[in-house]
């Protein structure tokens, strides 16, 4: 992978791998140029702060919390230990939206050094409501996020059109993404509709649904997206 480090663009669809092991990191390095447009680093994974230095692409720092699928039990002091220490070389930081207050830390020192924030929603077991993920998208927004993500299982096709439905004229650069059976096609049709940000797994996948970083960026390229 280049060296040449080019910076996040919020006005296209991009390709993130997801990388929750030193293996994951290594085989991101040996991706062609292109392969991703950023990788995101799922630091709850990891027993200690990987070297994220010299990837040719933006890295995207996230500590998940325990109650959205986050590794390790870690507490919020743990969880704001684990950003602080890698945030010289994040070009982003992935905090939940349940979790700003706790984290506020953090956010405060994301907004110092200007690296972008996104706040984040995520459901492995259904999809809340239009009206409810329209209602995060905007608190999203008027607390000064670069970009809003929601991670939901849509269960029916309705559920699958609301979360479509906040890439339709989005307050802010906004990234979604179903898990489960609707999981593939709704990577496919959020990046073509709009969504910043679409996630594939670089070693294994992490959730059910899940392209591989590799094979979405082939079909994104089929797609025109």
């Amino acid at each position: 992978m280049r060296q040449r480090k080019s910076p996040l663009r919020l006005d296209r669809a991009n390709v993130v791998g997801v990388a929750e092991s030193p293996a994951a990191l290594q085989l991101a390095r040996a991706l062609p140029s292109g392969a991703l447009d950023a990788i995101e680093v799922r630091l709850d994974a990891f027993r200690a702060a990987p070297d994220l230095r010299a990837f040719g692409v933006p890295i995207l720092a996230t500590v998940r919390s325990p109650d959205e699928g986050g590794r390790n039990r870690l507490n919020p002091r743990e969880r704001a230990s684990r950003y602080l220490a890698v945030l010289d070389h994040a070009e982003a930081i992935d905090v939940e939206l349940a979790s700003r207050t706790a984290l506020a830390s953090v956010l405060d020192a994301a907004r110092d050094t200007r690296r972008r924030i996104v706040l984040s929603f995520h459901d492995f077991s259904g999809t809340p409501s239009a009206a409810a993920l329209r209602a995060m998208q905007r608190r999203a927004a008027a607390l000064g996020a670069d970009v809003f993500k929601a991670a939901v299982t849509p269960r029916t096709p309705g559920e699958l059109l609301a979360l479509l439905a906040l890439l339709d004229d989005p307050p802010l650069p906004t990234a979604v993404m179903g898990m489960g059976a609707f999981g593939k096609i709704s990577r496919l049709a959020a990046a073509a509709c709009g969504s910043v940000l679409n996630y594939g797994w670089i070693e294994r996948p992490n959730v059910a649904g899940q392209w591989s970083a590799v094979e979405l960026r082939a079909r994104l390229d089929e797609l025109g997206a």
